[in-house]
């Protein structure tokens, strides 16, 4: 008897004689061992042999999965904005992050989907991959926040590089070498150009049904695929094949030796454990250990990180530059999806026929390296077109050309990855789905990371770009600016370091020098920069700074009279008018401005103020100062002829009672801490800066009270809803939510007028803190029963708008954030259906007096937020055909305000009582009338913005 080494060694020494000759039963010492293998050149079991329809279904079905995967990876690029604002979020790199998250499980995926497709076969990885695809498919279109959305894209990715990791080695198994070129064309088309038709189709879709359609879009698709694949698909990998043959033969052997008496010639005698950990490795071995999938992996992984960092700058190029609506953007793929069809129809033309040609000539047979003859012009191609695209990209340069560079890297693009995919496949024949996912790790991780750098090197860009300019050049302030305004939008200093503003704030700054910052900077020089060589010329750039320390100045806060001693409660009491006077001025105020601006709660007010009237000696500092200032804005808003019925001077009487305010506001900052009255008092006090009443008002005055007010009403916890309070009236709950609701409203206005972003972010209260709203929480206590509620429809219109007004105003006026253009239509429908709900209530005769007063101002703001909305687009050149919406929204809004202020000045008008409004909003109608001049002059108008209310633009102008 053989010891077990021998017996062993014949045995292996048996399975290679029997490895040509196919069938053959050779016998030993112990029993008959049957090595299968195909029967032959010809035998129809073996995929090389199959009918073309089965290769073409097989082929189909894999190109058709290797097509939808790589889509997914880009469909949700144009709803990234949309998706980062309903979950809060504004890190850009974040915003990347969720769609280059997708190729980083196409980097993981195929270190376990290719030992798997070796050791049972690539069918069932398919089909188990399939399903996991469409599962977290669903996860991504239901996600409940950012977080949960990434993971699911990484798992998304992981089980959607199956297709295209074992996709190479499907058609490896059915299609011979010498006709694999065209068969892998179909198949890569995939690959290439569904990351490039994603967001084509993403972008109209994520517009018209919100970016969660785009990934239902992609579970309807693969759910389809995942049943034709699962009755259509056939099993191609040979092992697994032979390794049925040889179960077949098995059950024709006694059952004692079932084991022992078949062999398929593929098997190497390895337990399923160990074949694993050995297949497994197999692709990181042949990433490290062979030069040439090392290479090649490096190279593709360039490639495509260039690739897909240019996808994150198509969007922002195209839109901002050239102006392309969000929808029409996603048309600019086109240029690389026709680069890459005329690459792959160039390469599947040419590629198998030069191989064919070489074979014969050289008589050794098809070689790997016949596939490789095209690489050297990708390589040509690929710089070349990014070169183009990366120069042109200006305002002064016509669109297509940067096109022209699209085109150029999408041939490139396809030709490159198409020679090596072959190559690989030709080279390791039955290990390609090893070799293949070697090149998709490292190629994923490259087209996964660089993107998420990608705003940053556009800055450093940016900024090397104008400070080269700038260095080059001795441009006059006029020249400089018009030089520099194609560059991007960036902080001043970020992280320590210089870096660029605006092209306009960045030209302000840097030409003209400030004497006290020169002296200083004098003093410190030499401990700066001791005797650096190019102290000179950073000196001379510092020497340029001008207003970037704007020196301060007295700010006459919050009334504009400076801080005196309180008078005593006598003096002021004794300077109230007569109480018939007094409830004039309070009707007017409360008609006028509590429509708008509520700050009462209608019984608490009549209570508070017949017990402030019964004694008024005994109220403390605030309520006078409340009182005072009501007084003084009432009588602004009293009509003269009411004024003049009573024998008084309006105008002087209001400045006095502000006087008073002052005085009486300076004692309660002394004597008493915030409460509901100095809230009250210094929401009031923003509307008189608003209305210019306030002698040396400023722009930034109103902003800075907003700031304190804002601080207070948080310390009082108005920004909770009172619910959480457990036993609080139901007055005070209504009071509470008044007055943050028209703070928040104030905050808003202030930013308008002061181009300053809005103290108040909607994520710094409860949702349920809006008028109108009852919160959601169960752990809130009941609502009290004596609550007697006063909302109005115009409270639940006003709470859905104001989170969606302040976001505009923030981002246009932010530092470092832009208004993108991708929801600016989405916003626009937003505004149009909160202004059709008010202007319905407006139109109702049901609708009491104040209710009608209260639509003509809110229909003002909301108009007033639609001009910010849309100038930076409407204004733009050729905006009539870049920025229609924008460019029509513009002309419309500014002409219906110009209408507004003159309904507002009409002595006949209901709104007789809102005269007051025309100070108050007196900047936004400047703004419009200004847009009416230059539309007029410019020509602008057309015929569906002739006229409003039968009145022409040029009339109103």
């Amino acid at each position: 008897m053989e010891k077990p080494n021998s017996q062993h060694r014949t045995s292996n020494q048996q399975r290679h004689d029997s490895s040509t000759d196919h069938g053959a039963i050779v016998n030993d010492h112990i029993h008959e061992v049957t090595i299968v293998n195909w029967d032959g050149d010809l035998d129809p079991e073996n995929p090389l042999n199959w009918p073309n329809s089965r290769k073409f279904i097989n082929c189909f079905l894999v190109s058709i999965s290797c097509f939808l995967a790589p889509l997914a990876s880009s469909v949700l690029a144009p709803g990234v904005p949309a998706l980062m604002k309903e979950f809060e979020a504004s890190s850009s790199v974040l915003a990347s992050f969720v769609v280059s998250i997708y190729v980083l499980g196409f980097a993981a995926g195929p270190l376990v989907v290719a030992p798997l497709s070796e050791i049972y076969g690539r069918n069932i990885v398919y089909q188990v991959c399939n399903v996991g695809f469409v599962a977290f498919s669903v996860a991504c279109a239901v996600a409940p926040s950012l977080g949960s959305l990434i993971a699911f894209r990484f798992l998304c990715g992981v089980f959607g590089s199956a297709p295209v990791t074992n996709g190479g080695g499907t058609v490896a198994d059915m299609v011979s070498p010498a006709h694999r070129g065209a068969a892998m064309s179909a198949l890569l088309t995939g690959p290439l150009f569904g990351p490039i038709v994603g967001p084509i189709g993403g972008s109209f879709l994520a517009a018209a049904k919100g970016w969660r359609w785009t990934m239902w879009l992609v579970t309807i698709v693969a759910g389809c695929l995942t049943v034709a694949m699962l009755v259509c698909l056939h099993e191609t990998y040979p092992p697994v094949l032979l390794q049925r043959k040889t179960e077949r033969i098995r059950k024709q052997c006694p059952v004692t030796e079932r084991h022992e008496c078949a062999r398929s010639v593929r098997d190497e005698g390895l337990s399923p454990r160990h074949y694993f950990s050995r297949s497994i490795i197999r692709p990181l071995r042949l990433l490290f250990l062979s030069p040439i999938c090392s290479v090649f992996a490096l190279y593709m992984a360039v490639v495509y990180g260039y690739l897909y960092l240019m996808f994150t700058s198509i969007t922002v190029v195209f839109q901002n530059t050239y102006g392309f609506s969000s929808s029409t953007v996603g048309l600019v793929f086109l240029g690389l999806g026709i680069g890459s069809m005329v690459g792959l129809m160039t390469f599947t033309v040419t590629n198998d026929r030069y191989s064919q040609q070489q074979a014969a000539k050289d008589g050794d047979g098809h070689k790997p390296e016949y596939r490789l003859v095209l690489l050297p012009y990708a390589a040509i191609a690929l710089p070349a077109g990014f070169f183009i695209y990366g120069w042109t990209a200006e305002n002064g340069i016509h669109w297509i050309v940067p096109l022209v560079g699209h085109a150029l890297v999408g041939f490139g693009m396809v030709m490159s990855l198409m020679s090596v995919m072959t190559y690989l496949i030709d080279s390791f024949t039955i290990y390609a789905a090893s070799a293949v996912a070697a090149n998709t790790v490292v190629r994923s991780i490259g087209g996964g990371l660089l993107p998420l750098i990608g705003l940053r090197i556009r800055c450093i860009s940016a900024g090397r770009a104008v400070e080269c300019q700038y260095q080059t050049q001795q441009l006059s302030p006029a020249s400089a600016d018009g030089a520099s305004a194609q560059y991007s939008s960036l902080a001043l200093f970020v992280g320590g370091k210089p870096r660029l503003g605006t092209a306009t704030s960045w030209m302000t700054l840097m030409w003209e020098p400030s004497d006290e910052i020169l002296v200083q900077f004098k003093e410190i020089r030499p401990l700066l920069f001791g005797t650096d060589p190019d102290y000179k010329d950073i000196f001379h750039r510092i020497r340029r700074l001008k207003d970037l320390y704007p020196p301060a100045k007295a700010r006459e806060f919050p009334f504009g009279a400076p801080g005196v001693m309180p008078e005593s409660r006598t003096k002021l009491v004794s300077q109230l008018p007569d109480r018939c006077v007094a409830e004039t001025f309070l009707g007017s105020y409360m008609e006028a401005f509590e429509t708008m601006f509520p700050l009462w709660h209608e019984s608490s007010y009549v209570d508070e103020m017949a017990q402030f009237w019964a004694n008024p000696e005994s109220a403390d500092w605030t309520f006078f100062a409340q009182v005072y200032i009501m007084l003084a804005l009432g009588c602004y808003a009293t009509p003269k002829a009411k004024l003049q019925a009573l024998g008084l001077d309006g105008h002087a009487l209001s400045k006095l009672y502000l006087d008073h305010a002052s005085v009486a506001f300076s004692g309660s900052q002394l004597t008493a801490s915030f409460n509901y009255a100095g809230l009250r008092t210094l929401c009031m006090s923003m509307l008189a800066r608003l209305m210019d009443l306030i002698a040396s008002n400023d722009q930034r005055d109103c902003a800075i009270t907003v700031g304190l007010t804002v601080r207070a009403a948080q310390t009082m916890n108005l920004h909770r809803h009172p619910r959480l309070f457990g036993g609080m009236p139901g007055a005070e709950m209504s009071t509470r939510i008044k007055i943050w609701t028209t703070l928040v409203l104030l905050d808003l206005l202030a930013s308008v007028r002061s181009s300053l972003p809005p103290v108040i972010h909607s994520g710094d209260y409860d949702a349920s803190v809006r008028l109108g709203r009852e919160a959601d929480n169960d752990t809130l206590s009941p609502a009290p029963t004596d609550h007697d509620s006063d909302e109005t429809p115009f409270d639940h219109i006003l709470a859905d708008f104001l989170p969606t007004a302040s976001h505009i105003v923030r981002m246009a006026n932010s530092v470092n954030q832009e208004l993108d253009y991708t929801n600016v239509e989405k916003l626009d429908r937003q505004l149009r259906e909160t202004l059709g709900k008010v202007s319905n209530l407006h139109d109702s005769t049901a609708t009491p007096r104040k209710h009608r007063l209260r639509s003509e101002m809110f229909q003002i703001i909301i108009r007033r937020v639609m001009l910010i909305l849309h100038e930076p687009f409407g204004r733009r050149p050729n905006a009539a055909v870049n920025f229609r919406c924008s460019y029509m929204r513009l002309l419309e809004c500014s002409l219906a305000l110009a209408v507004s202020q003159g309904a507002l000045h009409s002595q006949n008008n209901p709104a007789d009582g809102m005269k007051w409004a025309l100070n108050m909003f007196k900047e936004d109608f400047e703004t419009a009338l200004v847009c009416i001049a230059l539309g007029i002059r410019g020509n602008k108008f057309d015929s569906e913005a002739s006229t409003v209310n039968g009145t022409t633009p040029r009339d109103i102008a």
